[in-house]
């Protein structure tokens, strides 16, 4: 931060004030607007000072004055100098337009609130209802499709499936929220989409992303859709979510608005969990269909023990060999009786366990996951086929990845809606912890993880925040961490009156174009990146909730250094 200490030094007072007023108008600005709050003299002169100075830059607009900071960084240091400007008078036009913006953000949280309450109450509702509980699919689709719409206002919801070897796609239910109408495609040209005609799409779709269009005839990932499938039905923006069957791809959710949209995260987050209900209405149908085959087996069973008994009796009035025989027949039946009581015993244990699982999914949503894979460790103690073990395999990871998915949106809420609790920060527990959570990542890239802590930081903070920024920091290092010689260093300690963390790694670095795109929410810098677009977005989030800065250092196949600066703000000592 202290290269930006010459613009106060170099700016005159009022040309500094000035721009202070613009950074809380946004990284970009029309200089129409702040003209509002002051009757600058010589606008034109401060203008061309700023950019002389190169703090700030022109764009083009509609033939509209505006311009845009030169970096973020500059963007980030202009907006929190508002304590240095002397104006009382802009200094009450300031406050009156953070009050503005407070209560503002404030409504925004309440709604944000108000709606995760209302998608909750929606996802208890179908993860109870009958249909999904006993796997009844033509019902369940229907189902879904109406709720998702009181969570996700889209004109159209479709759930497609992989047909034909994954080599096209068909519709199986598609809802018309505006007529509240179920269209039939079965048969129509736009009812099944085929890869040959739409590679790019299909190989977007293959890789697991979420596709998110706010403009779907444009986006590079849905475009070659406009002409078949957007003009006949209407179709501007689009939402798409994979959801999975046994660890595979099985298909796609689709959301489509007739007008342009800009999708939410609140909508995005709850059309992932919709996959994890296709899963579940598949896995409650498999479970209907084996009670079904234990029922028969029940009755045939029984069935076998009448006759047995009846034999009995006839032998009961032979000779001397022909009771051996009956009292050994007696015995096997004696013995089928304790594995049939056995069996019931099993299928009441398993019939317990399913009711718990669907009871807890309903009040935590990674509660399903962790139950998933219990489930698979039994299933590996029934000596399956190395077929069974490789779908095993397939299910574990899906599952480690929703739930990694699921952790980052959980800890992303926890860092921007719930109130800060200070705590001293033990570093060294936080380190073990996250260790221990990243053991099968880091032992899979075979990657060294080198350590330094300054000792009695004396730091106070809150725990759950700087361990999202360590974590997801590692995390992202470690993925692309170098693969023959996979080194990462992590470094904590004091520098003047701030805390530095700084993350290296030898891995495959970032160019110099993606620097200020890698901490957008879901960027990926192509289609084959590893991850989920989510850990560095968390990191500035948190770093921005401490009032810290963050700075990234990058040479493409040499590595790269994360830094975060955090002023001792919480310092109690």
């Amino acid at each position: 931060m202290d290269e930006f200490l010459r613009y106060e030094a170099e700016l005159a007072p009022d040309n500094f004030d000035m721009m202070v007023v613009a950074a809380l108008m946004g990284e970009i600005f029309d200089i129409e607007l702040v003209k509002r709050f002051k009757n600058w003299d010589n606008i034109e002169k401060c203008i061309d000072e700023c950019l002389n100075l190169q703090i700030i830059e022109p764009i083009e607009h509609n033939n509209k004055a505006i311009f845009k900071f030169k970096s973020h960084l500059v963007y980030q240091y202009f907006k929190k100098q508002v304590s240095q400007i002397r104006d009382v008078g802009l200094l009450r036009e300031i406050v009156a337009l953070q009050n503005k913006e407070y209560a503002i953000a404030e409504t925004r949280i309440k709604d944000f609130i108000q709606k995760n309450y209302d998608g909750v109450s929606i996802l208890k509702y179908l993860l109870n209802h009958k249909s999904i509980v006993e796997g009844v699919w033509k019902e369940a689709l229907p189902l879904i499709s109406e709720n998702l719409y009181k969570i996700i206002h889209a004109h159209q919801i479709s759930i497609w499936t992989y047909q034909d070897n994954n080599n096209s796609i068909q519709c199986i239910e598609m809802y018309d929220t505006e007529a509240h109408l179920h269209l039939h495609l079965e048969g129509k040209t736009e009812g099944i989409l085929l890869a040959k005609d739409h590679p790019h799409y299909f190989e977007i779709l293959s890789s697991g992303q979420v596709i998110v269009a706010n403009n779907a005839r444009t986006n590079p990932a849905t475009y070659e859709l406009t002409e078949r499938y957007f003009k006949p039905m209407h179709v501007y923006a689009l939402l798409d979510v994979p959801f999975f069957l046994n660890g595979k791809l099985a298909g796609v959710i689709c959301f489509e608005n007739k007008i342009p949209k800009v999708w939410s995260p609140h909508e995005i987050f709850f059309a992932l969990s919709v996959g994890t209900f296709i899963s579940l209405t598949y896995q409650a149908l498999q479970r209907k269909r084996s009670e079904n085959m234990l029922r028969e087996a029940n009755e045939y069973l029984s069935k076998l023990n009448k006759e047995v008994t009846e034999k009995n009796k006839q032998l009961q009035k032979a000779n001397i060999d022909i009771q051996e025989i009956n009292e050994n027949l007696e015995k096997i039946v004696e013995q089928r009786t304790q594995n049939l009581q056995l069996s019931n015993a099993q299928l009441r244990t398993l019939n317990e366990e399913l009711d718990t699982f669907f009871y807890h999914a309903a009040h935590d949503l990674r509660r399903p996951l962790t139950n998933i894979l219990g489930l698979l460790e039994l299933g590996k103690m029934h000596e399956p086929s190395s077929e069974m073990i490789q779908l095993f395999s397939y299910i574990n990871e899906t599952v480690m990845g929703m739930d990694a998915m699921l952790r980052k949106l959980i800890s992303l809420s926890a860092i921007t809606v719930h109130q800060p609790v200070l705590e001293k920060i033990d570093f060294e527990d936080i380190i073990n912890q996250i260790q221990q959570d990243l053991s099968r990542l880091l032992t899979k890239k075979n990657v060294e993880l080198k350590i330094s802590l300054e000792k009695d930081l004396n730091y106070f903070s809150q725990p759950e925040v700087i361990k999202a920024i360590i974590f997801n920091l590692l995390e992202n290092a470690t993925i692309f961490s170098n693969q023959e010689e996979a080194i990462v260093k992590l470094s904590i300690y004091q520098h003047n009156d701030h805390l530095l963390i700084k993350i290296e790694d030898n891995g495959i670095g970032i160019p110099q174009e993606y620097h200020q795109d890698v901490f957008h929410l879901f960027f990926r810098g192509n289609i084959l990146s590893q991850g989920n677009g989510l850990g560095l977005y968390i990191v500035k989030k948190a770093v921005e909730q401490l009032q810290g800065f963050i700075y990234l250092e990058s040479e493409v196949k040499k590595g790269s250094t994360f830094i975060i600066k955090l002023p001792y703000i919480f310092d109690k000592s």
